[in-house]
């Protein structure tokens, strides 16, 4: 959904009802919502969340996140391949303040997308686990994404892929591996760079690499980055 915002009632990414190792439930995605050009994302409610994510991406200078509720923000893995073009990172608050209308916004930055994610079953206190990272410079050939491998070192961890999108635009987005798009936005060139955010509940913990593919391949020298992070389940 881009770049307007939506709930998912009963969303479970690795297997409806499917508890995984330990007996515990999946996490559940709540709500979620993006921005493109980085602009203060409309409200959504996020009652009921016990971490919020944030995939952000930016030109050139990387700023801050921040949200009405004054939550606190860590940063997690980073991309930026090429120092000039595009940056990638993952941000997340764990143990949020929650609530109907909740927005979201970024500051220090432009030219990006903020895409964000309300989840609930994650534990509240150190759930950012494995990371990793990729970037390709555009050949004008290739079509596909990869962020590198990660291995949960828990089942039922909650998998957040962010893929940011370089030049040229026309494109449309899929993902593999199982992963759900949640929130994407094209590129507008000379305005902003685009971002796709995908996310999946792993049942079993297993090594994921998962794939985008971009209908049309990037512009020669242009770099995309991808990144992703695992989050541990209560």
């Amino acid at each position: 959904m881009s770049p307007l915002g939506g709930m998912v009632s009963g969303y479970r990414g690795g297997g409806v009802g499917d508890s995984g190792g330990g007996g515990g439930a999946l996490p559940t995605v709540v709500s979620h919502v993006s921005s493109v050009n980085l602009a203060t994302t409309a409200t959504i409610n996020t009652t009921g969340a016990t971490i919020l994510i944030i995939g952000v991406s930016w030109h050139i200078t990387e700023g801050t996140v921040s949200d009405s509720k004054s939550n606190t923000w860590t940063q997690g893995i980073l991309r930026q391949g090429d120092p000039s073009r595009q940056g990638v990172r993952i941000w997340y608050a764990a143990n949020p303040t929650v609530g109907t209308g909740h927005t979201f916004s970024a500051s220090g930055m432009s030219a990006g997308l903020l895409a964000v994610v309300a989840v609930s079953g994650i534990v509240t206190t150190s759930p950012y686990d494995q990371q990793n990272g990729s970037s390709f410079a555009g050949d004008g050939t290739t079509t596909t994404r990869s962020p590198g491998s990660v291995t949960p070192t828990q089942n039922r961890e909650f998998l957040v892929a962010f893929y940011g999108i370089d030049d040229p635009s026309g494109s449309t987005f899929s993902v593999d591996s199982g992963l759900t798009i949640l929130e994407q936005a094209d590129v507008n060139p000379g305005a902003w760079h685009g971002g796709v955010l995908a996310t999946l509940a792993q049942s079993t913990a297993a090594a994921i690499n998962p794939t985008l593919t971009r209908s049309v391949a990037g512009t020669s020298g242009k770099t995309d980055n991808s990144v992703i992070a695992t989050f541990k389940a209560a």
